[in-house]
């Protein structure tokens, strides 16, 4: 090396140095003229662009983001370019001949903010909602297995079913799109759990009591939730706030209509279980009148489990019961003290887009 620095010179290798040094500067500065005057930026690209744009106005504007949890704002990309967060798309997009409309909007995800870029350029990209996706290519039934309309909400129902969704990292099937939301259920299993432990008065022993809303159930998917082992932050704010039907059903009623369950709502949930009368509606078969009917579990998805595993409705006519789901039984009672395995409910922001699949095992939706 130093043979070397003797032959070329010192003086000669700090030009070189310099010379070298103007030649990387130069690269870098056309690089970044390049990219920033001369490249065309592809749909993903603007799309990241907008949200980054978006979070820096809010972060300079809080007083303008949405308060209430559940309730979204939008903004427009003209406000961003006029403010010098962002160029418009056209620049981005070098391309005269694209028109598009792009907007953002902000979500409050239990008082975190989610930012979901819309850009909509016509044929050469365009975004859709994972419900309207799913309304557009899934024909509406009236029987056999497939999606009913059934009052306001579409419901899946029947055995054989293409209703799967991969989230989180996890496989889900999707209960129903009520009000654009799917709502959905794990479609594994989780361990298995005592629905709760406490003292019960009237059976004078440890057999639990059958309130939800005050349940060690409710305790365990509260700490499932605000963790991170089973989602990570970005899931979370695909979340939507929605309403668990908690009101007592007796082994002889008959609750497809979900007025039992009704009567005790849990409202701005993030997670739950299901019901007794989402178990009696996925069901095709005709003599699945009460909720103790062995054949609600025939021509039914949510029995196709070689286990048992719990739901949030407890029997009104005792005080330590509560229903679970068998893949023979249907709906049975078992005391809260029992164990039986967990299988969470959660909904899907309306304005989740999709991105591929067909509802298949082998290939569910994807959305994000």
């Amino acid at each position: 090396m130093k043979d070397i620095i003797n032959r070329i010179g010192s003086k000669n290798l700090i030009k070189l140095a310099i010379i070298l040094i103007v030649v990387v500067i130069c690269i870098v500065g056309f690089s970044l003229i390049y990219y920033n005057f001369f490249y065309q930026k592809s749909f993903e690209e603007i799309e990241a662009i907008m949200e980054q744009a978006s979070k820096e106005y809010y972060s300079e504007n809080e007083n303008k983001l949405p308060k209430v949890i559940g309730e979204s704002t939008e903004i427009d990309v003209n406000t961003l370019v006029n403010g010098d967060y962002m160029r418009s798309v056209a620049d981005y997009l070098k391309n005269e001949d694209i028109a598009c409309k792009a907007s953002v909007r902000v979500t409050n995800v239990d008082n975190k903010y989610r930012f979901n870029p819309l850009l909509d350029c016509g044929r050469y990209h365009k975004y859709e909602f994972i419900s309207d996706y799913i309304k557009k290519h899934t024909t509406i039934v009236t029987e056999r297995d497939g999606l009913y309309q059934v009052g306001e909400n579409l419901l899946f129902r029947g055995e054989k079913i293409n209703n799967y969704v991969s989230f989180a990292g996890s496989k889900w099937r999707i209960i129903r799109i009520e009000n654009n939301k799917l709502i959905l259920i794990y479609s594994g299993r989780l361990e298995r759990r005592i629905w709760d432990d406490r003292f019960n008065v009237e059976r004078k022993g440890i057999y639990g009591i059958n309130n939800y809303s005050l349940s060690r159930i409710r305790d365990y998917l509260g700490n499932l939730y605000n963790g991170k082992s089973f989602m990570q932050t970005n899931d979370k704010l695909l979340l939507s706030n929605f309403t668990l039907q908690a009101g007592k059903v007796g082994e002889n009623d008959d609750d497809h209509s979900g007025d039992l369950a009704k009567s005790s709502p849990l409202s701005n949930q993030y997670i739950g279980l299901i019901t007794v009368y989402d178990f009696m509606n996925a069901s095709l078969d005709g003599s699945c009148k009460v909720a103790s009917n062995q054949s609600c579990s025939n021509y039914n998805y949510l029995a196709d489990y070689d286990y048992s595993y719990w739901t949030l409705t407890g029997n009104k006519d005792t005080t330590h019961e509560v229903f679970v789901v068998s893949s023979e039984d249907g709906l049975f009672l078992k005391s809260a003290s029992s164990n039986a395995f967990v299988r969470p409910v959660i909904a899907i922001s309306d304005d989740a887009i999709y991105v591929s699949g067909n509802g298949t095992k082998k290939k569910p939706y994807v959305f994000k």
